[in-house]
């Protein structure tokens, strides 16, 4: 993946999360002024922005490691005696490690 769409990638993923944790505060601020108080679903949304949070973190660290293994296989099914960028051992762990964040 290159620097420019990674750079690109990671301002939209940021900008999107931005957008969600500036409305989830003023939907708290609201709540509170007209109800003062918390209802259920109020505690939902923030435990949802919590959660987003915790995804966009993870999404933040695997974006790169997957989009330099998707150049390098896509390389590969051009020119079969293609150079990992990494090796072979390196990018294993990588992908595992990538692989354990996103699924825990």
């Amino acid at each position: 993946m290159t620097a420019l769409l990674t750079t690109r990638l990671q301002a939209t993923i940021w900008s999107l999360w931005g957008l969600a944790f500036i409305a989830t505060i003023i939907r708290t601020m609201i709540r509170l002024r007209i109800q003062q108080k918390f209802q259920a679903e109020d505690h939902f949304a923030i435990l949802a922005c919590l959660l987003l949070t915790g995804l966009t973190s993870v999404i933040t660290f695997t974006a790169p490691l997957f989009g330099t293994e998707q150049d390098y296989l896509d390389e590969l099914a051009v020119n079969p005696n293609a150079i990992s960028p990494y090796p072979l051992n390196v990018m294993e762990d990588r992908t595992i490690l990538a692989l354990k964040l996103v699924f825990s």
